[in-house]
């Protein structure tokens, strides 16, 4: 019973982290002078992230799911200034995210550019700044966590277990977790 539980819990977990990925807001690094608040972005731009959010029961413990550097990176701490990419997975990876985004590559003078030099521009700031990350555990989002718990466990078929186990208890059964390392373009 408590795993049936869990499973709908998972299911309905990664529609929400998946809404979380696509939904679009403020852009910052962590450098102050680099603010860019009025600029709407979200952590979807090749899906490779919004893909892999999933979600598994093991020995009664719920594992959200994720690549590890959307759990490092975006929804973490995000990334430290440090030494820019030169990698030619770095760079490739920087490419698919340019090309992805439907960014036109341009120099100050508005002239074109290559994607392979905006992607070495756009390493070379990231290392410089950085940028931060998002969390998002945030009280609406946990406030939709519980409130769907509730509504499960006021069914017929959860009773038992509403009778057993209190919220927080199964909160504490909740772990989000990385599944594999890539992009190497944002990793320190």
């Amino acid at each position: 019973m408590l795993e049936e539980f869990l499973n709908d819990l998972g299911k309905f977990m990664v529609i929400l982290v998946r809404e979380e990925i696509k939904t679009p807001r403020p852009r910052f690094t962590k450098s102050p002078r680099m603010m860019k608040r009025n600029s709407p972005y979200n952590f979807y731009a090749t899906g490779r992230g919004w893909r892999s959010v999933s979600y598994e029961v093991l020995d009664d413990e719920l594992y959200i799911l994720m690549e590890d550097y959307m759990i490092n990176y975006v929804f973490g701490d995000g990334s430290k200034p440090r030494t820019p990419p030169r990698s030619r997975e770095a760079i490739a990876s920087l490419e698919k995210w340019i090309k992805a985004k439907g960014i036109v590559p341009r120099d100050r003078r508005g002239r074109f550019m290559k994607v392979k030099s905006m992607a070495f521009a756009i390493g070379k700031n990231l290392s410089k700044v950085g940028y931060a990350g998002y969390n998002y555990q945030t009280q609406d989002f946990n406030n939709e966590v519980v409130g769907f718990m509730e509504t499960l466990l006021s069914t017929p078929q959860y009773q038992d277990l509403a009778l057993n186990e209190t919220i927080q208890e199964i909160l504490d059964r909740i772990n989000t977790l990385g599944q594999q390392t890539y992009n190497i373009a944002i990793g320190e």
